[in-house]
Parts: C-alpha cells; sequence; structure tokens
C-alpha cells in the first residue's frame, strides 16, 4: 500500500496510532512529544517506566494505548539522549519492530511526523528513504504528516 503524505495537524488524523518520536532518557520536553504529553494523559508516565525499565531502549519502538485517549501511540526512538543528535540506526531499529507489530495488526492505520528530521537533525530524505524501504510491503494505511506553512503543530 502506498505511503500517503498530508499537510496539517498530526494530531486531528482519523489514523488508529500516532507515532511519536522520543529519546531513551524519559524526556518529552519539545516539538512532537511534548504535545502528545500535554494531550494523552499518563503518557509521559508509562513511556518512563518503559525508559526505566529498558524496554524503549531495546525495542525503539513501544505501543502504547488507553482508553482515554483519542488514538493508541508508538513511541519510536530516534536518539538515545535528548541532547544528541538523531541516529538512523536507532530509528530504523525502530522501524523494524513496527513493521513486525503492524504485520500483526493488518486494519491498523498509522499517522507519522516527520520523525527524526525535526530536532533530532537527520536529512528529511534519508529518513524519508528508509521509512520507504522498511514499509515497502506494508499493508496498512500509513500517512506522514507535514507541518503546515505556518509552521503549526505537525
Amino acid at each position: 500500500m502506498p505511503i500517503y503524505h498530508e499537510t496539517g495537524d498530526l494530531f486531528t488524523t482519523k489514523a488508529h496510532y500516532i507515532v511519536v518520536p522520543v529519546n531513551n532518557a524519559a524526556i518529552m520536553g519539545r516539538g512532537v512529544a511534548l504535545e502528545a504529553r500535554k494531550r494523552y494523559i499518563g503518557l509521559q508516565a508509562v513511556y518512563t517506566l518503559g525508559c526505566h525499565m529498558g524496554t524503549q531502549a531495546r525495542n525503539s519502538a513501544t505501543f502504547y494505548n488507553d482508553l482515554r485517549w483519542t488514538h493508541g501511540i508508538i513511541c519510536l526512538t530516534t536518539k538515545n539522549n535528548w541532547r544528541d543528535m538523531g541516529s538512523l540506526e536507532l530509528l530504523d531499529s525502530g522501524l523494524i519492530t513496527m513493521v513486525a507489530w503492524l504485520k500483526q495488526h493488518p486494519h491498523t492505520a498509522i499517522a507519522l511526523p516527520r520523525v527524526g528530521a525535526g530536532l533530532a537533525g537527520l536529512a528529511w530524505t534519508d529518513v524519508l528513504n528508509l521509512i520507504n524501504y522498511r514499509l515497502r510491503d506494508s499493508t496498512n494505511t500509513i500517512t506522514i504528516y507535514h507541518q503546515n506553512e505556518t509552521g503549526g503543530t505537525p
């Protein structure tokens, strides 16, 4: 299935899950992670627990759901520490985990921002090539959200 591209607010998607780029230091202090932390009560707590237990670092992608939330959340690691630059290797590891999970959930739609290309500082062309490569055989509906021209919420 093709990967779709949209301009607008990631958090208004009709997708089942939203991908949130994170670090392994349990800090959701800026960008999409901060906005997700504000919108999804309890996300910071379960993500922090995952970081302290090593789950986030081992898998590079963790999946959270709460009946109070409008979307499920996939925390996708783009860097180890919030101070670090992003890592294509970490992103690739997370995408591999996400692809395996998506195969088990074939009717699940996901939406993601330009993961790793914002605060993590990775080149968007490199990230997009990796996303296209890893998700090329997915039967899931996948939509990448780009910031609107006013720089609003990605």
